[in-house]
C-alpha cells in the first residue's frame, strides 16, 4: 500500500487523468444503455404478446434489469485492468527494473560477441 502511495504521489496527473477519462467512458457507455434504445426493443417484442400475459411483463423487466447490470458490470474490469496498467507502468517509470535487466543482457550479450574476436 505504501508502495503504490508512492507511485501515485510521483505523478498525480497521471492518475487523475486516467480515472477522469475512465469515469467520462463509463459515464456515457452507461448513458448510452439506458437510452429509450433498448426500451423501444423491448417494447415490440412485448407487443407480440398479449396483454393479459403477465409472465412475459415479468419475463422482459428481468431482461432489461439483466442487461443493464450485465453491461454496469461490463465495464468493472476495464477500470481494474486501466488501474493495474497504471500500476505496473508507473512501477516501471520509477524502478525500470525491466529495462535493467534488459540492458545487462544486451551488454553480456555484446561483451561475448567482442570476447570470441
Amino acid at each position: 500500500m505504501v508502495r503504490a502511495k508512492d507511485l501515485v504521489a510521483s505523478s498525480f496527473s497521471q492518475v487523475f487523468v486516467l480515472h477522469l477519462v475512465l469515469l467520462l467512458i463509463s459515464f456515457s457507455f452507461l448513458l448510452i444503455l439506458s437510452a429509450p434504445l433498448v426500451y423501444m426493443y423491448l417494447n415490440i417484442f412485448k407487443m407480440n404478446f398479449a396483454k393479459a400475459d403477465t409472465w412475459v411483463n415479468d419475463v422482459l423487466y428481468f431482461v432489461e434489469i439483466f442487461i443493464k447490470v450485465l453491461a454496469f458490470y461490463m465495464t468493472l474490469p476495464v477500470v481494474a485492468a486501466s488501474v493495474a496498467y497504471l500500476y505496473y507502468s508507473l512501477s516501471e517509470i520509477m524502478e525500470a527494473s525491466h529495462l535493467r535487466q534488459a540492458i545487462d543482457s544486451f551488454g553480456s550479450s555484446l561483451k561475448s560477441k567482442f570476447a570470441r574476436r
